[in-house]
């Protein structure tokens, strides 16, 4: 399994712009309970392979899953060769209303800035 990290900056009120990159999940618990909706993001995620706009969002109370199930969808993706980006949508002071999103924006910058080869697959 794989989880995602990014590196820290220097400074708590930068955004991250670190591209995120798999790291082991040295000790992933089985995904039980959660078949259904694995089956319904791993169709997305095909879907997604062969053109088709998939957005899904992932919601429940604390201790639910969601944190294991993304974990299996993003090792399935990141074999599958998809670029696999995360935000999180910590409290944050200011006027940001979606950090996540802005951190995941800023990580495909700064992947692109590395390698725009990527945009290649959009030409």
């Amino acid at each position: 399994m794989t989880e995602t990290s990014r590196s820290e900056n220097s400074s708590q009120n930068q955004p991250h712009t670190d591209v995120v990159e798999a790291v082991p999940y040295p000790e992933a618990e089985p995904l039980i309970g959660r078949q259904t909706e694995l089956e319904l993001l791993l169709d997305s995620l095909e879907s997604a392979r062969r053109g088709g706009g998939e957005l899904a969002i992932i919601r429940a109370s604390s201790g639910c899953g969601k944190s294991r199930l993304l974990q299996e969808i993003t090792s399935a993706a990141q074999a599958k060769g998809f670029l696999c980006l995360a935000g999180n949508e910590r409290a944050q002071a200011g006027d940001n209303p979606l950090p996540g999103l802005c951190e995941i924006v800023d990580q495909l910058i700064s992947y692109l800035e590395q390698d725009d080869s990527f945009l290649d697959n959009f030409r």
